[in-house]
């Protein structure tokens, strides 16, 4: 599935079995139009309602959770995200992490819209378009 969502290049699995808590993964995301790895780890699953995700990350630590609650014939996911400086480079940074919330949200709502068509049946597969000519002569 998640080679449907838009900015996923890869996920790797780091640890064998099926999914559960302390399960290690490695995703490739395009970030900023350069591809990023981030090695996470499921901190918590409590299938079908509850999971979260973390790892550290320049010099953060990082959680993501991910909480589904029935809401009429759908599904609510309320989506949390926490980091915490890991040291001072981080912490200084962390003031200018307000001008990174929109893309990290749009990133976020993109996946989220990819899952959301994905389970009510309403996504199709991109259409991807020809090379320009001269374009495919360069590679």
């Amino acid at each position: 599935m998640w080679q449907r969502c838009k900015d996923i290049v890869n996920i790797e699995p780091v640890t064998a079995g099926p999914v559960r808590e302390g399960t290690v993964f490695k995703e490739t995301r395009a970030v900023f139009g350069r591809e990023s790895t981030e090695t996470m780890t499921f901190t918590e699953y409590q299938p079908p309602n509850r999971w979260a995700i973390g790892g550290d990350s320049c010099g953060s630590r990082f959680t993501t959770s991910f909480d589904l609650q029935a809401e009429g014939e759908g599904t609510r996911v309320i989506v949390n995200t926490r980091v915490k400086a890991l040291n001072p480079v981080a912490w200084v940074m962390g003031f200018f992490a307000p001008l990174l919330f929109g893309t990290m949200k749009r990133a976020m709502n993109r996946d989220l819209d990819t899952l959301s068509q994905i389970a009510d049946g309403t996504w199709t597969e991109p259409v991807e378009e020809d090379e320009p000519e001269d374009q495919a002569k360069l590679t």
